[in-house]
């Protein structure tokens, strides 16, 4: 079976929130980053896991990550360019929407053919049922 090295890299990142309009506001939510180590996944680019079921089918191994208090969110991409990307990402959450907003942007260093992975994969406090988790790439 394939082997999971799971280490858990706390992220600072401040909680503040900004207006999007009208009444329903942004709030930053704090997203641990974690590396997971795996053979190739292919399928969707973006991964919303909430079991240690759920973890096995995708990822295969065991998790180390406590489902009953955590979800783990993971974007796995790709961006050309003759350098390895500049990447950075954000979590917020619309309470009036309950929806989740997973934005992951990259800047492209040069005009190279070459394809870069980019695989990110961070945990959040455990989300409801009815939420949904939107994704969305920038380059």
């Amino acid at each position: 079976m394939k082997t999971l090295l799971l280490l858990i890299n706390l992220l600072a990142i401040s909680e503040f929130s900004f207006s999007i309009g009208g009444n329903d506001t942004l709030n930053e939510v704090t997203c641990n980053q974690v590396e997971i180590r795996h053979g190739r996944l292919y399928g969707d680019w973006h991964y919303v896991i909430n079991s240690e079921k759920e973890f096995r089918k995708i990822i295969g191994g065991r998790s180390g990550i406590d489902f009953s208090a955590f979800t783990l969110l993971g974007v796995v991409t790709s961006s050309g360019g003759c350098q390895p990307p500049e990447v950075s990402h954000s979590v917020k959450y619309s309470k009036q929407a309950d929806e989740y907003f997973y934005e992951l942007k990259v800047k492209v260093n040069g005009l190279c053919e070459p394809n870069h992975l980019i695989e990110i994969w961070c945990t959040i406090a455990k989300i409801s049922d009815s939420s949904t988790v939107a994704f969305s790439k920038q380059e």
